[in-house]
């Protein structure tokens, strides 16, 4: 748990670095994966960090989940009004089937 704590706080700061320094690989990846989004249902994307992904999933009924809440600070301006849950990826606050699809892409 602490190990978890500790990678939270080094993504609250640097949350701010984040969207410079990895936003151009990322469009890359989100761009391989836009073909395979379901038409309909929840997406829930974990490790959502600075909502970038969220961003680009307009018309989609998203949830944005991470561990750092800095990073969901940043999320939140982003993307007003998409559902964002502080909590560990290992330890889902949702029941089983609850989305039709989830994304982690780091």
């Amino acid at each position: 748990m602490e190990r978890k704590r500790e990678l939270s706080l080094l993504y609250d700061q640097t949350s701010s670095l984040y969207d410079r320094r990895y936003s151009l690989l990322q469009e890359r990846k989100y761009r391989r994966i836009f073909p395979h989004l379901p038409r309909r249902g929840r997406i829930l994307d974990v490790g959502c960090g600075t909502g970038l992904l969220l961003g680009k999933l307009k018309g989609f009924e998203v949830v944005g989940l991470d561990l750092s809440l800095g990073m969901l600070k940043r999320a939140r301006r982003r993307n007003p009004g998409v559902p964002l849950v502080l909590a560990d990826a290992e330890h889902l606050p949702f029941k089983g089937g609850a989305f039709r699809m989830v994304l982690s892409i780091t």
